[in-house]
């Protein structure tokens, strides 16, 4: 799969959840989307291009989609609240199914953990693959200077190179990092960042947030929050030809 991303494009992450065991189903079943078969049946400007499905290392899962574009991000968003987390959705109980725990259902407006739009930098190289680890974070800035500083260092392309040298000297297999704008009035950083295995990623995030960048993070941030996960499934769900045109559906 490869990785690029339109600069105007979307991302979307749902909240960790604890999936009803399927110790009697193949392993290749684990981590599919519940409504994959719905989704696929809507038009590319109201769905995503493609979902991935993570699991966590204490067996939660949680599932990020990816849009072409914030418009269709928002359909797709107003559509999953109307037929999924609502009660009367038609989509409702296939979704439901899929929580171990019917009191961990997401009432509406719940079901999101982050989201973001407007690519800022993106420094990832090479394809996905499954077993890969991923962190997802989300950051808010203290102030609008603390913003403009971030903003400036995270396209120097000096500022990446150094955490790429670091990582490599500590054996953490490390392929980049997506930034981009968070909605809202507040604003903030989503930020995707990609290594061989998740405990590379543990790693990797101790490195920056403890030893690469820990004077930078207390400067920028009032809050820094994450999930993490290694593939354990993608979906094409919008297949499209080698010169950007969608196959027929």
């Amino acid at each position: 799969m490869p990785t690029q991303l339109p600069p105007g494009g979307a991302i979307a992450v749902s909240r960790p959840f604890t999936p009803v065991p399927k110790e009697h189903k193949p392993l290749t079943v684990r981590g599919v989307p519940p409504l994959l078969d719905a989704i696929m049946e809507k038009p590319s400007s109201e769905s995503p291009h493609r979902i991935m499905s993570y699991e966590t290392e204490n067996g939660q899962q949680f599932n990020c989609a990816y849009f072409d574009d914030e418009a269709a991000f928002l359909a797709y968003d107003s559509w999953f609240e109307r037929e999924a987390v609502s009660p009367a959705g038609a989509q409702h109980k296939i979704w439901a199914s899929r929580f171990n725990d019917a009191a961990d259902v997401p009432a509406s407006g719940e079901w999101m953990w982050g989201v973001g739009k407007r690519v800022i930098a993106d420094s990832r190289s090479g394809e996905y693959q499954l077993g890969d680890g991923h962190r997802y974070s989300r950051m808010m800035f203290r102030d609008e200077a603390a913003r403009k500083d971030a903003e400036q260092a995270a396209v120097d392309p000096q500022f990446e190179a150094r955490i790429f040298k670091e990582m490599a000297e500590e054996g953490v297999e490390y392929y980049g990092r997506l930034v981009m704008a968070a909605p809202g009035a507040a604003g903030g950083w989503f930020t995707k960042s990609r290594y061989g295995s998740l405990e590379d990623v543990h790693k990797g995030t101790w490195l920056i947030k403890e030893i690469l960048f820990k004077e930078e993070m207390a400067r920028w941030f009032s809050s820094y929050e994450t999930i993490m996960g290694s593939i354990v499934s993608t979906h094409l769900v919008t297949p499209k030809w080698p010169d950007g045109s969608e196959y027929e559906r």
